[in-house]
């Protein structure tokens, strides 16, 4: 028996078991579930819990800039690289030092390959960026998230489980670097087979990998 104004109360579990269907509201990031059931006093009390649920859900989804090609494997933005470079303070060849916060970085050598890392395979190729990285600050840093390599119209992330790959190879990049500190290493970046590295994109700078 429905219920309604004018019939006997019945109990929360009775009404929780006359639902007739499941109302679905999709965010990005989250997804909201609401049981339409008999009777106006749940429905109504079912739309403010839905009202706040939908207040805190937009209040705390975040909106990805970067899409994945792959699980581990390469990260690239979604936007076009202009012929600007972007909008970062200008562009410097290959060598020359960057200064970012308290870092100073040069791009000392790009190398292709290799063909695999251990147990990692590239989608396209591995590019490798050669980087000296010194502290000019007062305390310890660290280079936090590695430049992004620019390559066929697209900006590349570090392929970062075939930079880890390297081992030795890659050098200290990702620990501490002391006060007047200068570390060498490599990053290894997984970009299209026909894509040709033309440079590196360090805190708004381009740093062109063609002399």
């Amino acid at each position: 028996m429905p219920f309604s104004w004018w019939s006997r109360p019945v109990s929360e579990a009775r009404i929780i078991t006359q639902r007739k269907r499941v109302t679905t509201w999709r965010y990005p990031g989250c997804s909201l579930r609401v049981f339409w059931l008999e009777g106006f006093a749940m429905r109504l009390k079912l739309v403010l819990l839905a009202v706040t649920a939908v207040a805190l859900c937009a209040g705390g989804c975040e909106r990805r800039t970067e899409v994945s090609a792959s699980a581990g494997g390469a990260y690239f933005s979604s936007g076009k690289d202009g012929a600007s470079g972007g909008s970062g303070a200008g562009s410097v060849r290959i060598g020359a030092p960057v200064r970012d916060g308290g870092l100073t970085y040069r791009v000392t050598g790009v190398r292709p390959g290799p063909r695999r890392i251990g147990a990692e395979r590239p989608q396209g190729q591995y590019v490798q960026v050669h980087l000296a990285v010194t502290n000019r600050g007062r305390r310890a840093r660290d280079i936090g998230a590695p430049p992004k390599l620019i390559a066929g119209g697209q900006r590349y992330a570090a392929d970062l489980g075939a930079t880890f790959a390297l081992g030795d190879r890659a050098g200290p990049l990702f620990e501490e670097i002391g006060p007047g500190e200068t570390i060498r290493g490599a990053v290894v970046y997984d970009i299209p087979r026909r894509a040709r590295p033309a440079a590196v994109d360090l805190g708004g700078t381009r740093i062109r990998l063609r002399r």
